[in-house]
């Protein structure tokens, strides 16, 4: 089964390389039957990505064949605020350093009626490009670049758009 599972996820991950495509086993999907305590898998996460869900932190992590959200939660007296856990009341203006995230740095929130808001920037977030980093501070790489038409626009190329790929823009045949 094992044996299975990483030709599998070898095999994908070619595929994605010969296509062009990013070079994750996402679509990797083992028989969890053997470990019930596993969360399901996942197609929409990156390994080391957190995310708020209600008041529980979560993180990503690729676990026995594909991406997995885990709960890590935030203890009591804490709510989770974009990605990180803060207290959950605070004094009028007080400020907390937001640690850097992708791009963003220099970050601070601030309380206001009694709650601690999103991150200030000094630095960041843009608009994502294909340049292998999280400008838009997401915690994702390149996941929202907007394609762009290709120099060359005549014969069947007419209508090709780029797509960005770990080395950069890459020019596509138009369907």
């Amino acid at each position: 089964m094992r044996d299975t599972m990483i030709l599998t996820c070898l095999t994908l991950t070619l595929t994605a390389m010969a296509c062009g495509g990013q070079t994750t086993a996402q679509k990797a999907k083992p028989n969890d039957s053997h470990n019930v305590n596993l969360p399901d898998c996942v197609d929409s996460c990156a390994e080391g990505l957190y995310r708020c869900t209600g008041n529980t932190l979560e993180h990503c992590r690729f676990v026995e064949g594909c991406f997995r959200w885990y709960a890590e939660g935030c203890n009591q007296g804490y709510s989770c605020v974009e990605r990180q856990c803060v207290p959950s009341t605070c004094t009028e203006g007080a400020t907390l350093a937001c640690p850097a995230r992708g791009e963003c740095r220099n970050g601070v929130r601030s309380c206001a009626n009694g709650v601690y808001g999103n991150c200030t920037w000094e630095s960041g977030p843009a608009l994502e490009s294909c340049d292998q980093l999280d400008n838009d501070c997401d915690g994702a790489v390149d996941n929202d670049v907007v394609p762009q038409l290709c120099a060359e626009q005549r014969g069947v190329c007419a209508g090709a758009q780029t797509t960005c790929t770990p080395t950069g823009n890459v020019c596509n045949q138009a369907n």
